[in-house]
């Protein structure tokens, strides 16, 4: 739902810097796989960047469609509604990026390999990509956490501790950072 990733998304503006940064050394066109409603676009584009918006959503191109058209930054930004699962771009780019977990919505390895692929096939000669992933906690403090996979829970390695109250968190969102929040010490 559109609405729902806008909401999800909000005014999250931390990795605009990272990016900009990136554009920096591009003197060709840059490709945004997952442009949504152009939230990273418009302010490479104020930069004097030119970027292809690329999107499996028709709903989001035409919300980036409109946000550009009324910044009257549409004239050096090609938005086009296309998969990278199913093939490559036949432009060339010296910068392609994947914001805001794109790539976690890839579900399957076979998907990861062949957008993957796609995004490479679509970039010039020694071009960057910059991917935005979730990296889950519990695999980056094995030391802290422990992780059980049937049934799915997440606790601290050293639970029970006598004399602690435990908190039990349930949640339907499949966002991990949350409830690893309350795994920790102190808890």
């Amino acid at each position: 739902d559109v609405l729902l990733l806008i909401a999800y998304v909000g005014d999250y503006q931390q990795d605009i810097p990272f990016y900009l940064e990136l554009a920096q050394s591009c003197s060709s066109p840059i490709l945004e796989a997952g442009c949504g409603s152009g939230r990273v676009l418009l302010p490479l584009l104020r930069a004097g960047h030119t970027l292809t918006g690329v999107d499996i959503s028709a709903e989001m191109l035409f919300l980036a469609k409109a946000k550009l058209d009324s910044a009257h930054l549409s004239q050096n930004c090609q938005l086009l509604h296309h998969n990278f699962v199913e093939r490559p771009l036949p432009a060339r780019y010296c910068l392609a990026l994947v914001t805001f977990y794109t790539f976690n919505y890839l579900l399957t390895q076979a998907d990861q390999r062949a957008f993957l692929e796609h995004i490479a096939e679509s970039l010039e000669p020694k071009a960057k990509i910059a991917l935005h992933l979730f990296y889950p906690a519990a695999l980056a403090h094995p030391e802290l956490l422990r992780v059980s996979l049937e049934p799915a829970y997440v606790v601290r390695r050293d639970a029970p501790v006598a004399g602690r109250v435990a908190v039990l968190s349930g949640g339907g969102s499949g966002h991990e950072p949350l409830h690893a929040g309350f795994v920790g010490p102190g808890m």
